[in-house]
């Protein structure tokens, strides 16, 4: 998953071809299997997967996963847009206990699957609703285009893409409207960010909330906004911007513009 986030920068630098060539190998399935990270169970069914986990074991995104952890207290209520498989929803799910509730907003259908399967195996079906939705600033129906690499499946068409879904779109406001006000949202979502968070304007005027916030110059690009503007729009909402340095495990001021992809925390 982290690694095809890289192929994706790979393509933007002329490296197509060999990504091309490398693909079949890394999605090809090895048979149902499971992989525990951080005392998490996890479905592993491809050497993509097996790959990550991995990583993650290795200690990758390690220091944003302790930051999270931190960040959710017993009877918190997280958002977790763009929820993938559910790695960052059950760790949340662990924390917030029997008090709190997860909502993990994902609309690739085949990750809704998996997602479904992970809270399973993981007994957290009672504490974790899944919206199988995407997260945006309007309700309506839009084009999804899906890799088989799901965590770079995006509402943007600016990389090769496997199949495309219609899925619902839900604006945030009016989502939690009718839900339990959150206290933690983790947002991921390939270039969406902005839009999301233009849903969720009101919700975020609620003191107290961190934000985790995937920066991908990037994808942001593919999806016609610049770059620069997200942190622009998360500090016209009130929030201090620091990147997430997993190298030095360190939180440090976001810069204008960073060379490549990276995590954002964001708090009052």
């Amino acid at each position: 998953m982290l690694l095809m986030k890289g192929a994706a920068l790979a393509r933007r630098a002329g490296l197509g071809p060999v990504i091309d060539r490398v693909r079949p190998v890394v999605l090809r399935r090895v048979g149902r299997g499971e992989a525990e990270v951080r005392g998490i169970v996890l479905e592993a069914e491809t050497v993509e997967d097996r790959m990550y986990y991995g990583q993650l074991q290795g200690g990758r995104e390690g220091f944003m996963a302790d930051l999270f952890e931190r960040s959710v207290e017993p009877g918190s209520v997280v958002a977790d847009v763009g929820a993938n498989i559910g790695f960052f929803t059950l760790l949340a799910a662990r924390r917030v206990g029997s008090e709190g509730a997860v909502y993990a907003f994902e609309p690739d259908s085949r990750n809704v699957r998996r997602l479904r399967a992970n809270l399973a195996r993981n007994g957290a079906e009672g504490v974790v609703t899944v919206v199988p939705k995407a997260l945006s600033a309007v309700d309506g129906v839009e084009r999804f285009y899906v890799r088989e690499a799901g965590d770079v499946s995006s509402l943007y068409a600016d990389e090769p893409y496997d199949r495309v879904e219609e899925v619902e779109t839900v604006a945030g406001d009016r989502f939690f409207a009718e839900a339990r006000a959150f206290d933690v949202v983790k947002i991921d979502v390939e270039g969406h960010e902005p839009a999301v968070l233009a849903g969720l304007a009101q919700s975020l005027r609620r003191p107290g909330i961190r934000l985790f916030v995937e920066y991908n110059p990037g994808a942001l690009e593919a999806a016609g906004t610049r770059p620069e503007a997200l942190g622009e729009l998360l500090r016209e909402a009130g929030f201090s911007v620091q990147v997430i340095d997993e190298e030095a495990r360190a939180l440090r001021p976001l810069e204008a513009r960073p060379a490549e992809y990276v995590n954002l925390y964001c708090e009052r």
